[in-house]
Parts: structure tokens; sequence; C-alpha cells
């Protein structure tokens, strides 16, 4: 059980410093915007925030970036528009967060590499959520499959491309795989494995110029060469371009 405490923004660092490891549900009561300096980083600490009696319509850049010890964010009031990029970044025990239907923008990259994020909720319809203005690769890295709006559930993005169409990361718990016929490749670093991921099955577009799959391993269509394959397939051929190409392939 949470322990329930009331405070003013200017109130908080000392607070939430000298508080012991527990379990904390913090409510912050006046009606500042300047939320920048919390010291949210201890993770012996479990922190429950309620940002809904302040006054924000914007949460700054990184502003909770590494955030170890913010486990939920349950209210930011009926006036934020925008939430910056990376203002989440790296929260890695963040578990809940409940977006109001107020917002209009979400930054780059905002909960990037949230991997505990799983139950992303928003206050709105799902047309609504559908019409935020949404950054590069928000959404990277956290675990929840959806967003939560009051009229159902939408699907956040699974797979992340970057500027040149090359297949960047994969949401860690989809199983399954299609590459357009605009994917351009793996991006590097990323190939031979889809390292960390749950893939087990990788279809591409039969249109596709650069790529080609067979028995769920991905190869270059024009000189045949391994780019990658699921997990699972790691203990074979791992040297990028010296696999045993298949004949149809050939």
């Amino acid at each position: 059980m949470s322990v329930q405490l009331s405070m003013s923004v200017d109130e908080a660092p000392a607070v939430i410093n000298s508080l012991p490891s527990a379990e904390y549900e913090i409510i912050l009561t006046d009606s500042s915007s300047n939320v920048n300096h919390l010291p949210l980083h201890d993770k012996s600490k479990k922190i429950h925030l309620d940002l809904g009696f302040l006054d924000l319509r914007f949460l700054p850049a990184s502003c909770f970036q590494e955030a170890l010890s913010l486990v939920s964010v349950d209210c930011f009031g009926a006036l934020l528009q925008v939430i910056g990029n990376s203002s989440f970044a790296y929260c890695r025990n963040l578990e809940r967060i409940v977006l109001p239907k107020s917002l209009k923008v979400i930054g780059d990259e905002a909960f990037l590499l949230c991997s505990s994020l799983s139950d992303i909720r928003f206050e709105g319809t799902k047309e609504e959520w559908n019409n935020i203005v949404k950054g590069k690769d928000w959404s990277y890295g956290v675990s929840a499959l959806c967003v939560q709006c009051k009229d159902g559930d939408v699907s956040i993005e699974q797979l992340y491309f970057n500027e040149d169409n090359y297949l960047d990361g994969v949401h860690p718990k989809i199983t399954s795989i299609a590459l357009p016929a605009s994917c351009a490749g793996i991006a590097s670093g990323k190939a031979m494995s889809l390292e960390n991921s749950s893939v087990e099955e990788i279809t591409v577009a039969a249109d596709n110029e650069n790529l080609v799959a067979f028995d769920n391993v991905l190869y270059s269509k024009k000189d045949k060469k391994l780019v990658a394959c699921p997990p699972e397939k790691e203990k074979c051929e791992r040297r990028q371009g010296s696999c045993c190409v298949p004949c149809r392939l050939c």
C-alpha cells in the first residue's frame, strides 16, 4: 500500500529526497508549471505522481528523463497540450500513464525505452487520439501494444523505420513482422538477429526490391546475403554473408 503525500512543487525536492525507500502517491497541489527539478532517480522508491492540480500546458523536453523511481502518472489535469521530446525517455520502471484529452502533441522519443510501460490510457476517444501529432519513435521500446481510449483501443506502432526506410526497431512483444515494399533493409547494427525481440515469423512484400524472406530468415535480394533472422535462429549461420542460401533464392 502506498503512502499518500500532498505538497507544493517548491516543497517537493526536499521532501522527496528525505523519504525512505517505500511506495508513495505524491500529489502536487499548487498551480506551478515547473516540474523540471523533481528528484525521481532513486529506484529504491516507487512514486505515483498526480499532476492534476498544476497548470501544465507544456511538458518540457527531457523533463522526467531517467526518472527511475517513477511508477505512474495518473493525472495531468485538463490543460496539457504538449509532451516534449524525450520527456519520459528511459523511465524504465514507469508502468502506467494516463494522458488527458486536451493533448495535441507528443514529441520525438517521448517514452523512449520505457520498457515497463504496459498501460497507456487516453481520456478521449480513438478519433481524438488519432488526431494527436506524434513525433518520431514516441513509443519506441514500450511494452504496451495499444492505447486504451474511452471508446476502445488503438494499436501502437510496431515497426520503426529510420528516415531512409531502414528497419530500426521492432516492438518487443510482437511475434510476426511483415516488411512493406518500401523497406530498404535493416539499419546498421540491427542485422543478423532481431535482438531482444519476440519475432518468430518474417515476411516481405513480393514487390520489395531489396529483401526476400525464406523460412522466416531475411536475405538481400540482390546478392543473396543473410540480413536478419529471428532470435531462435541465431545459433545457425551467424556470419553475415557466408550463409548457405536456399536454392529457391538463387
